[in-house]
């Protein structure tokens, strides 16, 4: 009798199985490798997460991570050079190449006006994800609000950094809050007309879809565009 070979019909689904094995192997390595992966399954750069939270696991792993990764104390922009007079080129920003308008983005209604400083580094996305940017509003009345801000996109939310002090000689940051940064909060970017210029600026610029832009050249374009 001649013995058996165990390379039988069977064989073929046999390699077949071996082989799948192997490429789940080579796969799983690669995808535990790529963009430097943590333990969550995302990026360590958190600016190429975009996803939105599928469930409350997915929520908290991402939290968790950003709390990890966030610049607590980002390096303030330089303050902005409104050319040493203020009353008057307050008034002419909209011929300023630095300055944005995007105050219809806000609301038609406004009496205030709304602009985005893009000199420098004042705008920019940062590795951890959050957009942030100078921010300078006119009121109705004469009153000049300038601040530094930034937004996450991935929670829909704002913070606030520091603001301008216009009575200062030079005028300058008044960064107690990033002295102090136990008095920094995130707060919900809320589409009410209250701070309807957070949601506008989510919206039109930093957040396509509420989520994150992919760089800051992206972000660029859409505000030449709107």
């Amino acid at each position: 009798m001649k013995p058996q070979s165990i390379f039988h019909e069977k064989s073929p689904k046999i390699f077949d199985f071996l082989f799948l094995l192997l490429f789940l192997f080579l796969f799983s390595a690669n995808f535990a490798h790529a963009d430097e992966r943590d333990g969550t399954g995302n990026s360590r750069d958190f600016s190429k997460n975009f996803s939105i939270f599928s469930n409350e696991e997915d929520r908290k792993l991402q939290q968790q991570q950003f709390l990890r990764l966030e610049i607590k104390k980002p390096d303030l922009p330089k303050f902005p050079n409104f050319e040493n007079n203020f009353e008057n080129n307050f008034e002419n920003l909209e011929n300023s190449e630095f300055f944005k308008d995007f105050t219809q983005n806000v609301s038609g209604a406004t009496q205030n006006k709304f602009y985005l400083y893009l000199a420098d580094d004042a705008l920019r996305l940062d590795k951890d994800g959050v957009v942030r940017y100078v921010l300078f509003i006119q009121t109705k009345n004469g009153g000049k609000n300038l601040s530094f801000e930034g937004i996450r996109c991935q929670t829909q939310e704002w913070i606030l950094y520091a603001t301008g002090n216009f009575s200062a000689e030079p005028p300058r940051w008044n960064d107690d809050k990033l002295k102090n940064p136990k008095t920094l909060f995130w707060k919900p970017i809320q589409n009410v007309p209250v701070n309807r210029y957070h949601a506008a600026l989510a919206e039109n610029y930093f957040c396509p879809d509420k989520v994150s832009s992919v760089s800051l050249e992206e972000i660029k374009i859409r505000i030449q565009r709107n």
